[in-house]
């Protein structure tokens, strides 16, 4: 309780300090925040830049921190990739393909291809191509100043999705390999396009399929004839 001398003593408007208490002055800025850095500790987090989130951080003396929104993950995860030079055959690494993911996207470049053919699709397991005829596949497609072309195999021993032209400078584009690792149809789908400095442009569209239920872990592709040049990537495609 105040004395009758303190109380008439008080400047109008002033509070006195109670032990224990919060001073408002520990506050200096607007969106300051309070924060303890310990028992019965308390210190000023000062506001934080625009368009930044309070996150946890226990290395911060007070255990937290501004930050950045953090980027929304991404769809598609680099694993592998490798160039090649006048190969005849091309085999990802063992263990490309896990149950990490369900299915996985190739990035191929051709920039060289020695002979008029189709690209082949053989599945791998243990370092082991699968080459029986167990695979279905079709393509259609058309080349400018050419006729348009439509193919399809049933129980060969590779799925031949697109068409190769020694005298085009390619960008295949994107194989798409659905659930190689689980039992289950083993699927590849090819979208692509190639040119010349010859004026020849052309896109094909292909796909193909072994219903064999094998835990495939890689792929090989090759040229059906002579050889190719150029490069391919493998990324895990983000499980629904």
């Amino acid at each position: 309780m105040l004395s009758e001398a303190s109380y008439h003593n008080m400047t109008v408007g002033r509070i006195p300090s109670v032990e224990g208490g919060i001073q408002p002055t520990l506050l200096t800025t607007k969106g300051d925040i309070i924060v303890a850095t310990g028992n019965a500790t308390l210190v000023r987090q000062g506001v934080g830049a625009n368009g930044t989130v309070l996150t946890a951080n226990s290395a911060q003396a007070d255990g937290v921190e501004w930050a950045a929104i953090p980027a929304a993950a991404s769809g598609l995860t680099y694993i592998t990739g490798a160039s090649f030079s006048a190969a005849s055959s091309v085999s990802l690494p063992n263990s490309t393909f896990t149950s990490t993911y369900q299915n996985y996207m190739m990035k191929l470049t051709l920039t060289g291809v020695s002979a008029n053919s189709q690209m082949c699709y053989r599945m791998r397991a243990g370092g082991t191509d699968t080459s029986s005829a167990i695979y279905y596949w079709s393509l259609t497609g058309f080349a400018i100043n050419n006729t348009a072309f439509t193919n399809a195999g049933l129980s060969e021993t590779s799925m031949k999705p697109h068409n190769l032209t020694a005298t085009a400078d390619y960008d295949v584009g994107d194989i798409a390999i659905y659930q190689p690792q689980t039992t289950q149809i083993t699927r590849i789908v090819a979208v692509g396009g190639f040119a010349s400095n010859g004026g020849t442009v052309g896109v094909s569209t292909g796909a193909g399929f072994t219903p064999n239920t094998t835990q495939y872990d890689a792929m090989t592709f090759f040229p059906s004839s002579g050889t190719i040049t150029g490069s391919y990537k493998v990324y895990g495609i983000a499980n629904s």
